[in-house]
């Protein structure tokens, strides 16, 4: 067999971490990749990003990643490796104590590229993390010694039962060859209440003590909780064990104060609270059979996510600090885990793809039981779509870096991610300021590799103005790398854009963009699609004030015109318009068409400036959630159709009505006419 290497690096979806160097597989083991995205390379048709986080190994030894891929999902006879290093980043993380913080450092992110592809070409592909010290051939004859044969699916089917396995108690693959301990027998007693899924809360007071080795028992399910080794939950179905490879109904997961407290079941079957790790336990905080020795924390229904959570404060009077919630509803079960072995389909040649290239458009995703509800709906229909442009607004940190962790942990809970690439526009929830030493959009920069022109140049912002998530100063010193970028899919030149970048005339990202505009050549991709985190056009009574809205209307529109720009995009508003083709606020059938489509989770809440609608507004709402498609079905015309993924139990109002209701907008599919041939 011919093997073929390329000195670049990709990855698959949960794949095994080796150290470098090691002796033995089970000292090599350091852990699973996870928060796998794709994006496309600086040539789509032939070139695919796959970045990724992974844990440092034992002793601190920075992991080596590498993958193996081929046109055949048995025979994997191609690998990149490695370029360089993988990058780690510092942050400062919040504790539940007032005023109180500490170092946070983040896992090992991994960007790696496979270049000389095929065009519109489907590829298989496989991840591991090895010792560096091995050839490339080695490496490929080590890991494909099945292929070709029944064993090699039997053994993928076999590993990755185990990982299921493991997974569900907790661990990993790795952490388990590595830590593997027993539980103590008290820790797998089970916990025993009742819960009752109203849309209120439903309070465990502390005090009350659980009666120990009775059913949890939940709508539509009978499950029993266990103790996982970390420390945490997870519920399993009623007569159903780890050990049988069972699927948890609902597990466990800290989102607050992680590195101080953790919550376990302790032998006498109720929950506490207690600082430090599980291996590494501190002092008692709380329990659901005494009250902690400082503040008061109590178990609650959580109506939001349909789960539980510890919070601060007492029934009667709950405080704001979340230290632990479930990070699945007992009502539903998790979506399953990735696959161990993953594909992906090329962009078609400049040109191409006429009638079989749908984009996916999308803002302010957040991470909320919506944002779930959209990625289910994304998850479901994925084949259907080509790639994906989410307009800003991502992860909603808050000044907290656990918050990017806890969003990836979502986006893995799902496929989409890992068979579409997914590119970006920076938005204000992005920009992330270092509290002490100024640094902006460093987890963004970090943990995507959008097809950049050059790599970033952002230095420290020690502005006098202090940047508050509704009130962001402009410009801001933020230029190339993740900020703008191009990239050409099939029939359709994107172009996405830093709204919070300068882009005054004379400016570095306007001399780009100026540069950008006049080399598309519309014979060969006659769509000319733009992406940008803040619209030009708002007909809801939020963000009116912003400046980067208004700079954008009065500079950027007359460029956009002027080169027949066919749709622009953005979000920044959690709700949905469209507005016909228009040119400076009157209806033109040669300007270019807005939409925002900011309702990908994060709340609805965008009531109108006025009831009657503006003249350049086709459709407007802020009752339902969703995402867009953009469909090229020939040079001269595509199809735009709004996807209804939730909806909240309101009505949309105007702000100067007194909560005057109007209903939802309803369904929003429309053909779009190219503006470059009119």
């Amino acid at each position: 067999m011919m093997f073929r290497f390329t000195a670049h690096a990709w990855l698959v979806p949960m794949c095994l971490l080796l150290a470098t160097p090691a002796p033995s597989l089970a000292s090599q083991l350091c852990g699973s990749p996870r928060h796998l995205h794709l994006a496309v390379g600086k040539d789509p048709s032939t070139s695919m990003t796959v970045s990724f986080a992974s844990p440092p190994c034992k002793d601190d030894i920075v992991p080596t990643g590498a993958v193996l891929y081929g046109v055949n999902p048995n025979q994997l006879d191609r690998i990149v490796v490695d370029s360089k290093p993988p990058a780690r980043y510092n942050a400062i993380t919040p504790l539940v104590r007032k005023n109180s913080t500490q170092p946070y450092v983040s896992d090992y992110l991994h960007h790696i590229q496979m270049e000389d592809l095929e065009p519109n070409s489907k590829y298989y592909y496989r991840c591991v993390i090895l010792p560096g010290d091995l050839e490339a051939e080695q490496i490929l004859q080590e890991q494909n010694k099945h292929q070709g044969n029944k064993d090699y699916e039997e053994d993928e089917e076999a590993d990755f039962g185990r990982y299921l396995r493991s997974k569900e108690e907790g661990t990993t693959m790795a952490s388990s060859l590595m830590n593997a301990r027993e539980l103590d027998l008290h820790q797998q007693r089970l916990l025993a209440t009742t819960i009752e899924h109203e849309d209120t809360e439903v309070f465990l007071k502390s005090g009350e003590t659980l009666d120990s080795h009775t059913i949890l028992s939940l709508p539509s399910y009978d499950v029993t909780l266990r103790q996982q080794t970390d420390g945490n939950l997870v519920l399993y179905k009623l007569n159903e064990t780890p050990d049988g490879g069972s699927k948890s109904a609902w597990s466990a997961k800290v989102v607050y104060a992680t590195a101080e407290f953790y919550t376990t079941l302790q032998g006498d079957g109720n929950l506490i609270i207690r600082k430090g790790t599980i291996e590494n336990e501190g002092p008692l905080i709380w329990s659901s059979g005494k009250i902690g020795p400082e503040d008061d924390y109590f178990l609650a229904y959580d109506p939001t996510e349909k789960g539980l959570m510890i919070r601060s404060g007492t029934p009667d009077n709950p405080g704001s600090m979340i230290l632990w919630k479930s990070k699945y509803g007992g009502h539903k079960a998790p979506p399953p885990p990735p696959e161990m072995k993953g594909s992906f389909i090329t962009a078609p040649l400049p040109g191409e793809g006429a009638g079989y290239t749908k984009l996916v458009f999308m803002g302010d995703l957040s991470q909320t039981s919506r944002t779930r509800d959209t990625m289910a709906v994304l998850q479901k229909f994925r084949k259907r779509y080509a790639a994906i442009i989410l307009a800003g607004d991502l992860a909603y940190p808050d000044k907290d870096p656990r918050k990017w962790e806890s969003w990836f942990d979502l986006m893995d809970d799902y496929s989409v991610t890992a068979d579409l690439p997914l590119h970006v526009a920076p938005g204000n929830h992005d920009i992330d300021r270092h509290e002490f030493n100024g640094e902006i959009y460093v987890a963004y920069e970090q943990r995507f590799m959008m097809p950049q022109v050059q790599p970033p140049t952002k230095p420290p912002y020690n502005g006098e103005q202090r940047i508050e998530m509704y009130d962001i100063p402009w410009p801001l010193e933020y230029e190339y790398g993740n900020a703008y970028y191009s990239f050409i899919y099939g029939l359709s030149y994107n172009i996405i854009l830093s709204s919070y970048s300068d882009f005054a005339p004379g400016s570095i990202q306007y001399e780009w963009l100026v540069k950008e505009l006049e080399s598309v050549d519309r014979t060969v991709t006659p769509w000319l699609l733009v992406t940008m985190h803040c619209p030009m056009y708002n007909t809801f009574a939020l963000h009116t004030k912003d400046i980067q809205m208004k700079k954008a209307r009065e500079i950027l529109e007359p460029l956009f015109v002027k080169h027949k720009v066919n749709v622009v995009f953005a979000g920044h508003i959690h709700a949905y318009m469209r507005t016909p083709t228009v040119i400076n606020g009157t209806v033109d059938v040669t300007g270019p068409m807005n939409i925002i489509i900011g309702d990908g989770g994060r709340k609805a809440f965008a009531p109108f400036q006025r009831e009657e609608p503006e003249e350049w507004v086709a459709v407007r709402d802020s009752t339902y959630y969703g995402y867009g498609t953009f469909d090229l079905i020939n040079r001269t015309h595509a199809q735009w159709e709004w996807i209804h993924t939730a909806q909240e139990d309101v009505y949309n109002y105007v702000i100067s009505k007194n909560g005057e209701e109007l209903p939802p907008a309803g369904v929003d599919d429309t053909f779009v006419v190219n503006q470059y041939f009119l």
